[in-house]
C-alpha cells in the first residue's frame, strides 16, 4: 500500500472520524467525491485515527460478495467499512431517504459515538444528520464537516443547463441547508470556497478551509521533466459531456491532429459515457473523430486503478483536463502521479494544482482555439518542467493541522442516576376545557 504520509502523528491518534460516501473507487467506477473520501480514510488510518467509512447504496446495486471484498480490503488499511442500507430504515429511495438512513445509521445502535463526521456536499447526505445536531438530537454532538466538491447547482450551471426535475430542487435545498448547520467547511480550490461564499454570504470565505484533497503519488516525486516532441497521445481524461471540456478538446484536436498524423501520434477519451447536444457521447466521438488522421481509441467505464494503470504504461502520453471550471480535478492528480505531463484550463480550481510556475505553458482560457494553442506549445517544447503545487505530505499535514484543531462541541456531562429528572405532562384538547380540568385533578 502506498502512504499517504509518511509518520503517523500522536496528536491524531486516539480520534474517531466517520466518513460518509456514495461513491468509493474499491466497489466499482467512482468520481472525485469516492477518490477524496478513500484516499481521506487511508490517510487518517495510517495516523492512528480510528477511521469508519459508511458507504451509501442500495442492496441491488451492492452484491454480497463485493460487500465482503471491499470490507476486507479496507480492514487491511486500518479501515472500518460499513454499508449503509437505506431500505433498513425506510421505505423511501429519494435523496430524501438516503439521508435520513445515513442519519439513522450513524445514530443507532451499531455506530460509536464519533469526534469527527464528514459529508460530501453533493445531494445532501449530511441533511438529516446535521439536521437533528443543530436541534440537539445527537448526544454526544460531533465536530461536523462539509467536504464541497460541487453542489447540484454548480455542477448544472457548469454545464449551461437548468435544473430539469423536481430532484434538482430537492437536491438544492439539501445541500444549501447542509453548508449551513455544518460546524466546517473545507474545500480543494480557493475558487470552489470563492463560489459557495457567492451562495452563502454567511459562510465568508474566512470561514471555508481550503485543503487539497489526500493523494498518493505511487513511485512518482510530484515533478515531471521532458521532451514533448516524444509524445505521441493525446488522452482526453474525464467523463464525455461539455462540463469535462470534450466539445473544446474535440475543437481543438480538428486544429492539431495534423501534427499528431505527422509524429504518428493517436488520440485515445479516457472515461465514461455521457451525453452531448442530448446526443449519446459515443456517437458524438465517433462524428468528430471521423475529421481526424489519427487512430482515436475510446477507453469507457475504467474504474480509477484501471486507468491509472493505462496512465502508467501510457508513456507517450499528454494528458487534458480541458473542463472550463472544474472544482479541484482528481484526473490532474492522477496523472501527474503515474508520470503524464498534463494540460488543463486556466480557470477554475485545477490550476491550483500546478506549481506556479507551470501555469503560462500548461493552462490555457477555456475554447478550443486557445486549447490547440497550448497543446501545440507543449508538443513542441523540448524542455517540458510540470510539478505539482502541494506534495502528498504537505497536503496530508494540513488536514492532521485540520483534525487537531479544539473541538467545537465538549462531550457531554455523565448522567447522574440519583438526579431525578423533571418530568412534564402535557395534555392536549379540543373544545373541551372541562375535561382537561378532570385530567389535571
Amino acid at each position: 500500500m502506498d502512504h499517504l504520509h509518511p509518520a503517523p502523528l500522536a496528536a491524531s491518534a486516539g480520534m474517531r472520524v466517520a466518513l460518509v460516501t456514495n461513491e468509493l473507487p474499491t466497489v466499482g467506477t467512482t468520481g472525485g467525491i469516492g477518490a477524496a473520501m478513500h484516499d481521506l480514510a487511508c490517510l487518517l488510518a495510517d495516523a492512528g485515527v480510528e477511521v469508519w467509512l459508511y458507504y451509501v447504496c442500495l442492496p441491488d446495486r451492492l452484491p454480497q460478495a463485493t460487500r465482503d471484498s471491499a470490507a476486507a480490503e479496507y480492514e487491511l488499511r486500518g479501515v472500518r467499512f460499513r454499508h449503509v442500507e437505506p431500505t433498513r430504515w425506510t421505505h423511501n429511495l429519494g435523496l430524501t431517504g438516503l439521508s435520513y438512513a445515513v442519519y439513522r445509521e450513524l445514530t443507532g445502535p451499531d455506530s460509536p459515538d464519533f469526534d469527527w463526521v464528514h459529508f460530501p456536499d453533493y445531494h445532501g447526505l449530511g441533511f438529516y444528520f446535521l439536521g437533528a445536531c443543530e436541534q440537539g438530537l445527537v448526544q454526544p454532538r460531533p465536530n461536523t464537516v462539509v467536504q464541497l466538491h460541487g453542489s447540484t447547482r454548480w455542477a448544472t450551471e457548469a454545464n449551461n443547463s437548468l435544473f430539469s426535475h423536481e430532484d434538482h430542487v430537492i437536491a438544492d435545498w439539501m445541500e444549501r441547508r447542509s453548508v449551513e448547520w455544518a460546524d466546517h467547511l473545507v474545500s480543494p480550490s480557493r475558487y470552489l470556497a470563492d463560489h459557495v461564499s457567492d451562495l452563502h454570504p454567511e459562510r465568508r470565505c474566512a470561514d471555508i478551509s481550503v485543503i487539497k484533497n489526500a493523494f498518493r503519488l505511487g513511485g512518482g516525486s510530484g515533478r515531471l521533466v521532458g521532451d514533448g516532441t516524444d509524445l505521441t497521445e493525446v488522452v482526453f481524461f474525464g467523463r464525455h459531456e461539455p462540463r469535462k471540456g470534450l466539445v473544446n478538446f474535440c475543437d481543438a484536436i480538428d486544429q492539431i491532429h495534423d501534427l499528431l498524423a505527422a509524429r504518428g501520434g493517436m488520440v485515445t477519451f479516457l472515461g465514461s459515457f455521457g451525453t452531448v447536444n442530448d446526443e449519446f457521447s459515443g456517437l458524438y466521438l465517433l462524428e468528430r473523430a471521423s475529421r481526424w488522421d489519427v487512430p482515436v481509441r475510446i477507453l469507457p467505464g475504467l474504474t480509477r486503478a484501471e486507468a491509472s494503470f493505462y496512465l502508467d504504461g501510457a508513456g507517450q502520453a499528454l494528458v487534458v483536463v480541458p473542463s472550463p471550471r472544474e472544482n479541484s480535478p482528481y484526473t490532474v492528480l492522477e496523472a501527474l502521479a503515474a508520470g503524464r505531463f498534463v494540460v488543463t484550463s486556466s480557470e477554475g480550481g485545477a490550476r491550483e494544482l500546478l506549481a506556479s510556475y507551470c501555469h503560462d505553458r500548461f493552462t490555457c482560457a477555456p475554447g478550443g482555439s486557445a486549447l490547440a494553442v497550448a497543446l501545440r506549445d507543449v508538443l513542441s517544447c523540448t524542455q517540458l518542467d510540470e510539478a505539482l503545487a502541494q506534495s502528498p505530505a504537505e497536503v496530508g499535514q494540513e488536514w492532521f493541522d485540520f483534525h487537531a484543531s479544539p473541538l467545537l462541541h465538549e462531550p457531554a456531562l455523565p448522567a447522574d442516576p440519583d438526579d431525578l429528572p423533571l418530568v412534564t405532562v402535557v395534555i392536549t384538547h379540543f373544545e373541551r376545557p372541562g375535561h382537561l380540568l378532570e385530567a389535571v385533578e
